[in-house]
Protein backbone atom coordinates (compact mmCIF):
# COMPACT_ATOMS: atom_id res chain seq x y z
CA UNK A 1 0.00 0.00 0.00
CA UNK A 2 2.83 2.34 0.88
CA UNK A 3 4.52 1.73 -2.53
CA UNK A 4 1.27 2.44 -4.34
CA UNK A 5 0.91 5.77 -2.52
CA UNK A 6 4.50 6.76 -3.41
CA UNK A 7 3.92 5.86 -7.08
CA UNK A 8 0.62 7.76 -7.12
CA UNK A 9 2.20 10.82 -5.52
CA UNK A 10 5.09 10.67 -8.00
CA UNK A 11 2.70 10.50 -10.95
CA UNK A 12 0.66 13.45 -9.70
CA UNK A 13 3.76 15.52 -8.98
CA UNK A 14 5.23 14.61 -12.38
CA UNK A 15 2.02 15.69 -14.11
CA UNK A 16 1.93 19.01 -12.27
CA UNK A 17 5.57 19.74 -13.10
CA UNK A 18 4.96 18.89 -16.76
CA UNK A 19 1.98 21.28 -16.86
CA UNK A 20 4.06 24.05 -15.30
CA UNK A 21 6.85 23.54 -17.85
CA UNK A 22 4.38 23.51 -20.75
CA UNK A 23 2.78 26.73 -19.52
CA UNK A 24 6.17 28.35 -19.07
CA UNK A 25 7.22 27.40 -22.62
CA UNK A 26 3.93 28.71 -24.00
CA UNK A 27 4.37 32.06 -22.24
CA UNK A 28 8.00 32.27 -23.37
CA UNK A 29 7.02 31.69 -27.00
CA UNK A 30 4.32 34.34 -26.72
CA UNK A 31 6.73 36.85 -25.14
CA UNK A 32 9.28 36.17 -27.88
CA UNK A 33 6.70 36.84 -30.58
CA UNK A 34 5.63 40.10 -28.92
CA UNK A 35 9.25 41.21 -28.45
CA UNK A 36 9.86 40.78 -32.18
CA UNK A 37 6.74 42.80 -33.00
CA UNK A 38 7.68 45.45 -30.43
CA UNK A 39 11.16 45.75 -31.90
CA UNK A 40 9.71 46.14 -35.41
CA UNK A 41 7.30 48.88 -34.28
CA UNK A 42 10.02 50.75 -32.40
CA UNK A 43 12.27 50.70 -35.47
CA UNK A 44 9.54 51.66 -37.96
CA UNK A 45 9.20 55.09 -39.50
CA UNK A 46 5.96 57.02 -39.96
CA UNK A 47 3.34 55.22 -42.01
CA UNK A 48 5.07 51.85 -41.59
CA UNK A 49 3.80 51.71 -38.00
CA UNK A 50 0.17 51.33 -39.06
CA UNK A 51 1.12 48.72 -41.63
CA UNK A 52 3.00 46.68 -39.03
CA UNK A 53 0.07 46.93 -36.62
CA UNK A 54 -2.39 45.71 -39.25
CA UNK A 55 -0.02 42.92 -40.28
CA UNK A 56 0.37 41.63 -36.72
CA UNK A 57 -2.91 42.39 -34.95
CA UNK A 58 -4.57 39.07 -35.88
CA UNK A 59 -1.43 37.15 -34.86
CA UNK A 60 -1.34 38.91 -31.48
CA UNK A 61 -5.04 38.25 -30.89
CA UNK A 62 -4.81 34.57 -31.85
CA UNK A 63 -1.66 33.96 -29.80
CA UNK A 64 -3.14 35.83 -26.82
CA UNK A 65 -6.22 33.62 -26.91
CA UNK A 66 -4.03 30.49 -27.07
CA UNK A 67 -1.80 31.54 -24.16
CA UNK A 68 -4.54 33.03 -21.97
CA UNK A 69 -5.00 29.90 -19.85
CA UNK A 70 -1.23 29.75 -19.22
CA UNK A 71 -1.17 33.28 -17.76
CA UNK A 72 -1.13 33.30 -13.96
CA UNK A 73 -4.71 33.60 -12.71
CA UNK A 74 -4.10 36.91 -10.91
CA UNK A 75 -2.90 38.49 -14.18
CA UNK A 76 -5.45 36.91 -16.50
CA UNK A 77 -8.17 39.59 -16.38
CA UNK A 78 -5.67 42.38 -17.00
CA UNK A 79 -4.11 40.38 -19.82
CA UNK A 80 -7.52 39.98 -21.46
CA UNK A 81 -8.13 43.72 -21.27
CA UNK A 82 -4.72 44.46 -22.79
CA UNK A 83 -5.02 42.23 -25.85
CA UNK A 84 -8.57 43.45 -26.49
CA UNK A 85 -7.38 47.07 -26.25
CA UNK A 86 -4.54 46.23 -28.63
CA UNK A 87 -6.89 44.59 -31.11
CA UNK A 88 -9.31 47.55 -30.95
CA UNK A 89 -6.81 50.28 -31.88
CA UNK A 90 -8.38 52.41 -34.61
CA UNK A 91 -6.74 53.44 -37.88
CA UNK A 92 -6.69 57.10 -36.86
CA UNK A 93 -4.05 56.26 -34.22
CA UNK A 94 -1.60 55.89 -37.11
CA UNK A 95 -2.76 58.80 -39.26
CA UNK A 96 -0.86 62.04 -39.61
CA UNK A 97 -2.57 65.01 -38.05
CA UNK A 98 -2.58 68.76 -38.50
CA UNK A 99 -1.12 70.45 -35.49
CA UNK A 100 -3.39 73.45 -34.88
CA UNK A 101 -0.84 74.88 -32.45
CA UNK A 102 1.30 76.08 -35.33
CA UNK A 103 3.00 72.82 -36.23
CA UNK A 104 1.97 72.92 -39.90
CA UNK A 105 4.50 74.30 -42.29
CA UNK A 106 3.98 77.61 -44.10
CA UNK A 107 2.12 76.00 -47.00
CA UNK A 108 -0.39 74.55 -44.51
CA UNK A 109 0.53 70.97 -45.24
CA UNK A 110 -0.04 68.32 -42.62
CA UNK A 111 3.03 67.51 -40.56
CA UNK A 112 3.05 63.75 -40.00
CA UNK A 113 3.22 62.56 -36.42
CA UNK A 114 2.86 58.88 -35.75
CA UNK A 115 4.20 58.88 -32.21
CA UNK A 116 0.77 58.59 -30.55
CA UNK A 117 0.06 55.34 -32.39
CA UNK A 118 3.56 54.01 -31.82
CA UNK A 119 3.37 54.84 -28.10
CA UNK A 120 0.01 53.12 -27.68
CA UNK A 121 1.09 49.97 -29.52
CA UNK A 122 4.42 49.79 -27.66
CA UNK A 123 2.79 50.34 -24.27
CA UNK A 124 0.19 47.62 -24.82
CA UNK A 125 2.73 45.14 -26.17
CA UNK A 126 5.07 45.82 -23.23
CA UNK A 127 2.27 45.33 -20.72
CA UNK A 128 1.18 42.06 -22.36
CA UNK A 129 4.79 40.84 -22.23
CA UNK A 130 4.85 41.73 -18.54
CA UNK A 131 1.62 39.82 -17.87
CA UNK A 132 3.05 36.75 -19.63
CA UNK A 133 6.11 36.52 -17.41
Amino acid sequence: MHDFFIMFLGAVLGGVLTDIQTSRRSRQTFRSTLLIILSDVQAADGPEIGGLYHRDRILVRNDAIKVRDDIWFWKRDRFGELWQDYYAIKDDAFAPYHDLQGGANIAGLVRPSYEAGRSKVCALLSQMISCAE
